[in-house]
């Protein structure tokens, strides 16, 4: 198996297995000092939890905050089959043609009875605590039922109860300080999730304009990692606009310490502001919006309120219609009701665009062959098997 840091293969032994390694030339590291000088004596996130998180991640589950799991597999089958996992459709060839609409019910023991299950005792998982969905994939000229089907993530159609599930798993899903590897189908997710701050991204030099004018955001220390992680948003676009988006191990820890800082002010109900960044995707393309013409403290400095199932950022800068063109007035569910500050709303934007890069940067995992294919060993009885018998036909 390929990955970013070398190229690794088992091989088996009359002594047991054998783990080769060859690794890949020194990446050269595209961050200038400055940021790793201001992030070097961070803490890095609490790794208690992310071996687990990989592990399913890579069979194309989220791991949920108390420990649960939400799997969302393939084209139904009946109920039974995984068809993406399990005979490799990609999502469009399962689909139709056009752009296909996602819609998602529960699908009861979809992962156990698929070789997609297989993987989870493989890795000495369980899946008794595990919430199983599946999809149909339905051309936009069939409609749907918007009323069972009220909330859209990406091309996935779904209700409250399943909303409620796939928020919990994207608030846990962050940088640890590793390359993101995770199954075919959950990559796909993540990117139609997040494609949004990929459109935005597209023709934009920098995510947070004017930040070198600028005054200090505040004197706290939250204020501060705000700042800086703005400035790492900023250096990684400027790479993603060269082409040359690329990060090394070193700069991986970086990305993770960044985005663990930001929970200092997105802590308790804050982090409903980053829910919000991605449940709207209009609410972040306002904000960059109003960058342009507004100071970034002042911005920072103001506040927003949250009642009823909406979001009135009408008090910041530049809302109001005056340039985004619309009153400032953002539906969300899930969201705690209150108040939050400006600060909030760029610490949420920033950690969006830093988990956007994070996600850029992954590779499909490929560990699943090793689960889905016959083990060496045997491969090479069957060979030995083979021969000696061709060898008896031959003689006689």
């Amino acid at each position: 198996m390929v990955w970013p840091l070398g190229w690794l293969q088992f091989r088996p032994s009359a002594n047991g297995c054998i783990a080769e390694f060859r690794r890949r030339g020194e990446q050269v590291d595209p961050f200038p000092k400055h940021i790793h000088e201001y992030w070097k004596d961070r803490a890095m996130p609490d790794p208690k939890n992310f071996l687990l998180s990989r592990l399913w991640n890579a069979i194309g589950a989220f791991l949920l905050a108390d420990g649960t799991v939400l799997y969302i597999g393939g084209a139904k089958d009946d109920g039974l089959h995984d068809m993406e996992e399990e005979i490799g459709m990609t999502k469009d060839e399962a689909g139709q043609e056009g752009k296909t609409m996602e819609p998602l019910d529960p699908c009861p023991n979809s992962l156990s009875r698929t070789i997609t299950g297989n993987l989870v005792h493989s890795r000495g998982l369980s899946i008794d605590n595990c919430k199983e969905y599946g999809r149909q994939y339905v051309h936009p000229s069939r409609g749907l039922d918007r009323q069972r089907y009220r909330h859209k993530l990406g091309a996935m159609y779904m209700d409250d109860h399943i909303l409620a599930l796939l928020k919990d798993g994207l608030l846990v899903l962050r940088p640890d300080a590793f390359y993101f590897s995770p199954a075919s189908i959950l990559k796909d997710d993540l990117k139609e999730i997040y494609s949004h701050i990929e459109e935005q991204c597209e023709n934009a030099v920098y995510v947070f304009p004017n930040l070198h004018k600028s005054r200090p955001l505040g004197d706290s220390e939250g204020a501060s990692h705000v700042h800086q992680a703005m400035v790492l948003c900023n250096n990684l676009q400027n790479m993603r606009k060269k082409g040359e988006l690329s990060v090394s191990v070193e700069g991986m820890r970086v990305l993770a310490k960044a985005s663990n800082a930001l929970k200092t002010v997105l802590s308790g109900s804050g982090r409903d502001i980053f829910w919000a960044m991605l449940y709207c995707p209009e609410f972040s393309r306002d904000v960059r919006r109003a960058l342009k013409t507004t100071n970034v403290a002042g911005f920072a400095a103001a506040r927003v309120r949250y009642a009823d199932g909406t979001l009135n950022c009408s008090s910041l800068p530049g809302f109001c219609g005056r340039v985004t063109e619309r009153p400032g007035l953002y539906r969300v569910p899930l969201v705690a009701t209150g108040e939050y500050s400006g600060l909030q709303i760029l610490a949420a934007l920033a950690n969006v665009f830093l988990r956007f890069y994070w996600l850029c940067l992954s590779w499909y995992t490929n560990v699943t062959w090793y689960d889905w294919t016959m083990p060496q060993s045997v491969i090479m009885c069957e060979s030995l098997f083979v021969e000696v018998h061709a060898e008896r036909i031959f003689r006689a």
